[in-house]
């Protein structure tokens, strides 16, 4: 069984993230890039482009992403 360390499993499971956070791509967080990219169905190359065009905006990254 793989086992993560604690920094690992607290930043990926952050209970303290808010509504205004989940709206928010923090483009720099390695976890954030991975998981956004998976949900939004994109690679994180394209997320990182879609986010220097846009900014860190979900709402504007998501149409970035379905005109581009």
């Amino acid at each position: 069984m793989a086992y993560r360390n604690d920094k690992e499993a607290s930043m990926a499971d952050d209970k303290g993230q808010t509504a205004a956070d989940r709206q928010r791509i923090a483009i720099d967080q390695a976890y954030e890039r991975r998981d956004w990219a998976r949900s939004l169905g994109t690679t994180e190359e394209k997320l990182r482009e879609a986010v220097q065009a846009v900014g860190n905006s979900a709402d504007k990254v998501r149409e970035y992403l379905r005109s581009h």
